[in-house]
């Protein structure tokens, strides 16, 4: 077997496929692993996707409609102590 590698060069060629082959091993190892990161970053955007539209239905919404009746009763107040203010200076 070593005769077939008589010649430093023939040595180098030889090096040099098997460290391409693990190279090339070692790279498309790296891509499934990448490929599997990136489902699982999907499947968790997609789930706090879902837990946004949650939070925005069922707390900011009710939030933002009571934060709206406040606004409401408190420019109601302020008209009603206006008019009470004015009938006080009369």
């Amino acid at each position: 077997m070593l005769a077939q590698y008589a010649t430093p060069l023939d040595f180098l060629y030889l090096t040099l496929t098997v460290c391409i082959a693990l190279l090339t091993l070692f790279l498309v190892m790296a891509l499934f692993h990448f490929v599997g990161i990136l489902s699982n970053a999907r499947k968790l955007s997609a789930t706090l996707k879902d837990t946004a539209s949650l939070i925005n239905h069922y707390l900011w919404q009710p939030l933002k409609f009571a934060m709206s009746i406040i606004e409401k009763t408190k420019e109601h107040a302020s008209k009603a102590a206006r008019k009470a203010a004015k009938r006080a200076g009369d």
